[in-house]
């Protein structure tokens, strides 16, 4: 086997060493030396060149100001379906299966079926999930907390099995004050649907 034996350095190693001490020794002497020899009214001058940079870049990646756009000029109806952070489309669903509200659901994408379950069928949009949450329903005699939930298949125990082309099924139940069980039952709900 060879040995390795260490010669004198190569006139290229020499050079690239000096170029590297040279490179870093520069750039460790010019930070200090350029912003120790500015007076106050170059500092400031520095400063606001800075910030007139910045703005410029931020201008240039953000056109539209806040102060651009008058109060109430956009509002949920004008936005379009699928900006971040919306639904694409979303309903308040009376416990009957009506809707009190609703954008990109109509009423004939929702089904009431069985004691309380809802149906969506037919929708004209696709969705990765949904997000239903149970909202009053006016009745001043009931104590307890309503709740609503998105099954996580469209059918859920049958639930939907009489509803053609049914993609989201939602159930609701109430919980009465001093009571340890739910009792499904028909609830109004908001739903929301998002890419």
């Amino acid at each position: 086997m060879r040995k390795l034996r260490a010669g004198p350095p190569s006139p290229a190693l020499v050079v690239a060493a000096l170029a590297l001490v040279a490179a870093f020794a520069g750039t460790a002497l010019a930070g200090p030396a350029t912003t120790a020899k500015l007076d106050k009214k170059e500092k400031k001058q520095v400063k606001k060149l800075a910030k007139k940079q910045a703005s410029k870049q931020i201008g240039a990646r953000f056109p539209v100001d806040a102060g651009d756009i008058a109060d109430g000029a956009v509002s949920a109806d004008k936005l379009s379906a699928g900006v971040l952070g919306s639904a694409i489309a979303w309903a308040e669903v009376n416990s009957d299966g009506s809707l009190e509200r609703s954008r990109g659901i109509s009423s004939a994408n929702v089904q009431q079926s069985g004691t309380a379950g809802y149906c969506f069928r037919n929708l004209d949009f696709e969705f990765q999930t949904a997000l239903a949450t149970p909202t009053h329903n006016g009745d001043a005699h009931e104590f307890g907390f309503p709740g609503a939930a998105v099954a996580a298949t469209p059918n859920v125990g049958g639930l939907c099995s009489a509803v053609d082309n049914t993609e989201l099924s939602v159930v609701t139940w109430f919980n009465g004050i001093g009571t340890t069980a739910s009792s499904y039952s028909k609830q109004p709900f908001a739903i929301a649907f998002f890419n």
